[in-house]
């Protein structure tokens, strides 16, 4: 994939709005910001479609990583948008940083962790900043315009 992709996931009570412009972005920040409620409610609509009172508008397939098969999910998704959290053990491992290389989907992983053995751009950094039902997600570069005082 390539080009800008935007996504919208949303329940009645919140509303996540990210634009991804790389293939790899990273979700960090502080505790309750809402990284693990983005999270479930990606892992919720994928089990549950709309049943699950979330909705997903995105023009790609969207997935959590995770578990203990992770390498034969991978190996069979194609052309989607891949979330993986950091609560899983292989996120920070040399054998899926090499398995994500060459292959044509979107990776946003949401951690806190460094991930030294995958090349990223400073610019694939993103922060959820708190604006009420609507967070906004602001890369590293810009957030001292959202974030005043730091």
């Amino acid at each position: 994939m390539k080009g800008k992709v935007s996504l919208t996931v949303k329940n009645r009570h919140i509303t996540f709005k990210l634009d991804l412009e790389r293939n790899i972005t990273i979700i960090t920040g502080d505790s309750g910001t809402g990284k693990t409620k983005l999270i479930n409610m990606v892992r919720m609509f994928s089990w549950e479609g709309k049943a699950s009172g979330v909705t997903l508008k995105c023009d790609y397939p969207c997935i959590v990583l995770e578990g203990n098969r992770w390498e034969t999910i991978l190996e069979s998704t194609h052309k989607s948008i891949v979330f993986v959290e950091e609560s899983t053990s292989f996120l920070t491992s040399h054998e899926f940083a090499k398995a994500i290389q060459n292959t044509d989907n979107y990776y946003v992983f949401v951690t806190r962790e460094s991930l030294s053995q995958i090349p990223y751009s400073v610019d694939s950094i993103k922060q959820i900043v708190k604006n009420g039902t609507h967070p906004k997600f602001v890369s590293l570069k810009d957030k001292r315009k959202y974030l005043p005082g730091i």
